[in-house]
């Protein structure tokens, strides 16, 4: 029970939309961006979530259910203007119709587009991840 009232709120909405980030139409503004990751992945986004920003907490892997860690957390964070990035799919039921070797890494909205926009000057264009990337194509 006390997980439970533990749980952020949010305004319910009529209905909430999963589509892809390329299908989002003009006048569509995402709440959040939800990857599907491997080991590999999650160091990427991780130290890029962190890359910016003064703290080294910006990143956060919260106890709860698969879809409070990969869509409730993430959205409420998103509407209280907090730019954290949530690991989530950890909850022994949410894994049985994954890979084994995913995790679900969630980003606000507007995080994602800082990110996505220092992703040209970072670690990304560097040696280092050129050789993960390789490991990551190879699977």
């Amino acid at each position: 029970r006390c997980y439970v009232d533990s749980l952020p709120c949010t305004q319910p909405k009529t209905y909430l939309v999963l589509k892809p980030l390329d299908h989002v139409c003009d006048g569509e503004e995402p709440v959040s961006v939800i990857f599907l990751v491997n080991a590999e992945q999650v160091s990427a986004l991780a130290t890029l979530a962190n890359y910016d920003c003064p703290s080294g907490d910006n990143v956060q892997l919260r106890f709860g259910s698969g879809c409070a860690q990969t869509i409730l957390y993430p959205m409420c964070d998103s509407e209280a203007g907090r730019n954290v990035c949530t690991l989530g799919l950890t909850d022994p039921s949410s894994r049985l119709p994954l890979d084994k070797d995913l995790l679900s890494f969630s980003i606000p909205y507007p995080r994602f587009l800082e990110m996505e926009a220092n992703a040209e000057e970072s670690f990304l264009t560097k040696h280092t991840w050129a050789k993960l990337k390789s490991r990551i194509e190879s699977e």
